[in-house]
């Protein structure tokens, strides 16, 4: 989730998605994933009664917090981590991804992959999943680029109010054929 507040913006996270704000030339990293395997996770499945087995919760699932898997009762927590930003005249946006994206691609891709093409944001977010597929990605790829200002990169123009555009690729596994989906989100003004 990214929520913008009137002095900046408010990351949470569950799960095994990741985001970076693009700020002037550098990424910073604006969650972090939830493995079973990070100490502090371990601990809190341990204490609800869960184990993790081959960096699995309970041997089965990669992450330690998530939305539904009712089946792993309270060792799956849903309680997300919470991060505020303040957006600076030099941060461009934040770029979110699923493992996917983020498993070949790094925060560094994101920052030259935004200054070099920040003309569309949809072509923006079409380039960086063609980009995961090409590094060789077999999971599912989400990316999308949301403007670190409830306005529009600079120089872009507007598909959808708000310009904020994400692309979803997903991968069949038995024939390797890659559907690619266009998503807009709104943002409320």
């Amino acid at each position: 989730l990214l929520q913008y507040r009137p002095n900046g913006a408010l990351c949470a996270s569950v799960g095994d998605s990741e985001a970076a704000l693009v700020r002037g030339s550098r990424a910073v990293a604006c969650l972090r994933t939830h493995k079973p395997d990070h100490r502090d996770e371990t601990l809190r499945i341990q204490r609800a009664g869960g184990f993790v087995q081959h960096g699995r919760l309970n041997g089965r699932l990669a992450m330690s917090r998530a939305f539904g898997d009712f089946g792993y009762g309270p060792a799956l927590s849903c309680e997300p981590d919470l991060r505020h930003f303040r957006i600076g005249a030099a941060d461009l946006g934040f770029v979110l991804g699923t493992d996917g994206f983020w498993d070949v691609c790094t925060p560094e891709d994101c920052v030259h992959k935004l200054h070099q093409q920040r003309r569309r944001t949809d072509g923006l977010c079409r380039s960086l999943v063609h980009h995961a597929l090409r590094r060789g990605s077999t999971d599912n790829v989400t990316a999308m680029v949301v403007p670190a200002h409830p306005v529009l990169l600079p120089g872009a123009e507007a598909e959808a109010p708000g310009g904020v555009l994400g692309v979803l690729a997903v991968r069949d596994p038995s024939s390797g054929a890659v559907a690619v989906l266009l998503v807009a989100v709104l943002l409320a003004a």
